[in-house]
């Protein structure tokens, strides 16, 4: 999104708004403390927040060995906790994959990022909810 044209940015995002199932949730965390941990907030109460909706795949940007490793532990610790029987398919990929699907949550995050118009284009599409 960042090196694209306004009139690019406009295009993707309508594109993107209107492919089914595509549908954008940011967890939003208050609190303070070391990136590391905030992620990890964010993460579990995203990961419950999707079990919730009926979650069966998710696909993660690429994160260090280390960063994977402990996605993995919350995804598990949320798969025992949650509905019995629930499969889920999980995978990291690889910086710049070229999983589609992947383009949309870096335009939503893209937007959230923004202090001009672009945020609003979140308030139509996108859920937000904090923990």
């Amino acid at each position: 999104m960042v090196k694209e044209s306004d009139a690019e940015r406009r295009k993707m995002l309508d594109t993107f708004k209107d492919l089914p199932g595509a549908n954008v949730t940011i967890c939003v965390v208050t609190s303070a403390g070391p990136v590391p941990t905030r992620r990890a907030r964010a993460f579990d109460a995203l990961v419950a927040r999707l079990l919730e909706g009926g979650l069966d795949r998710l696909v993660l940007d690429h994160v260090d060995v280390a960063q994977q490793r402990r996605d993995r532990q919350t995804l598990g610790r949320a798969l025992q906790a949650g509905p019995r029987h629930q499969a889920v398919t999980y995978s990291h990929e690889p910086a710049h994959s070229t999983e589609p699907m992947l383009w949309v949550p870096d335009a939503a995050a893209w937007c959230a990022g923004r202090r001009d118009r672009w945020r609003h284009d979140l308030d139509d599409w996108a859920t937000t909810f904090t923990a």
